[in-house]
């Protein structure tokens, strides 16, 4: 597939959900700036959860941490084929058009695969944006599985009114009074 040459070493390290530790740092602001990033550490146990590894995750997340690239991973000793994966998303009903980058197996971290939303942009007081994202045809210990989530693009500075249908979040101490005994 065209474009698949993309191998996404860092995120399927720090992503990873077994490392110990791993350390990271960077130095300057300008082209001469650089990160180095450490993970080769001790590994514990595999943890049972999450399920899967996302990026962006599943749920609400800012819009800032939202980068052209996103990705899926699975929690599991079990191997792992993204190999005939097929990654849909949807806003509203409607398809987004996307490629995939990279449904390498390479030996590092979790086989990930990864793809680029096109025409996708985000912006400063935009509403919430919901994606739904199906990946269907991993394989996994030799069975097929498929992965549907939800990613809710927000922008944490836009309030909405009525959250609390208690009117908590206009900040009136009154009603806090009463509603402690």
């Amino acid at each position: 597939m065209a474009g698949e040459g993309f191998i996404p070493g860092h995120r399927r390290w720090i992503l990873y959900p077994r490392p110990n530790g791993f350390g990271t740092g960077s130095v300057g602001e300008t082209t001469t700036s650089a990160n180095a990033l450490y993970v080769f550490t001790s590994y514990v146990s595999r943890p049972a959860t999450p399920e899967k590894v996302a990026w962006p995750p599943e749920g609400y997340v800012p819009y800032q941490v939202v980068y052209p690239r996103w990705s899926l991973s699975i929690n599991t000793g079990s191997s792992v084929d993204f190999s005939s994966a097929v990654v849909t998303m949807t806003e509203g009903g409607s398809s987004v058009g996307l490629t995939v980058v990279s449904r390498t197996d390479n030996g590092y971290g979790d086989n990930t695969i990864v793809w680029e939303p096109t025409w996708l942009s985000f912006v400063p007081g935009a509403q919430d944006r919901t994606f739904s994202i199906t990946v269907s045809n991993i394989i996994v210990g030799g069975s097929p599985k498929t992965e549907a989530y939800n990613v809710v693009v927000i922008d944490p500075a836009v309030t909405s009114d009525g959250i609390f249908s208690d009117g908590f979040e206009s900040g009136g101490l009154s009603l806090w009074s009463q509603s402690i005994p």
